[in-house]
């Protein structure tokens, strides 16, 4: 491998390192929101940033199917730096990741608490709309 093609190795993982640092910033967004709206997450917001996750997830996917399978020792160490910074980036955006759904889940069990008191009420109030009381007297034919 040249030292050109090492260059254009180290570029890419730069650019992917850019792009780790871009998606850590959205995880760090998605997280504050995740905190700050319990109980009421703006669904929008939260779709838009997943959505942004998602495009700088097949930005770095483009970005790796075009590294080069060799590289030349003179780059080995910068890149070694550089696939540590990367892995740095990714444990952390798993940190916030998995933080965020813990509040979902949170919110779930919230969610179907209040769901499963809604269908007991409902059971409740149609077991008596159901029934009436009859004021009038019935009759009976008795000539049968």
């Amino acid at each position: 491998m040249t030292t050109d093609q090492n260059a254009v190795l180290v570029s890419n993982l730069e650019k992917q390192k850019a792009l780790y640092t871009k998606m850590l910033d959205v995880s760090c967004r998605q997280l504050t929101l995740m905190q700050s709206t319990r109980g009421d997450i703006d669904v929008e917001s939260l779709n838009n940033m997943l959505a942004e996750r998602q495009n700088l997830m097949e930005r770095i996917d483009c970005l790796k199917q075009a590294l080069p399978a060799r590289s030349v020792a003179s780059e080995l160490d910068r890149m070694k730096a550089l696939f540590k910074e990367i892995l740095n980036i990714m444990r952390e955006i798993d940190q916030h990741d998995q933080a965020s759904r813990e509040i979902v889940q949170g919110e779930l069990v919230v969610i179907k608490d209040c769901l499963k008191k809604a269908r007991t009420n409902r059971k409740a109030n149609s077991a008596y709309v159901g029934y009436q009381t009859q004021f009038e007297g019935n009759f009976f034919d008795q000539r049968k």
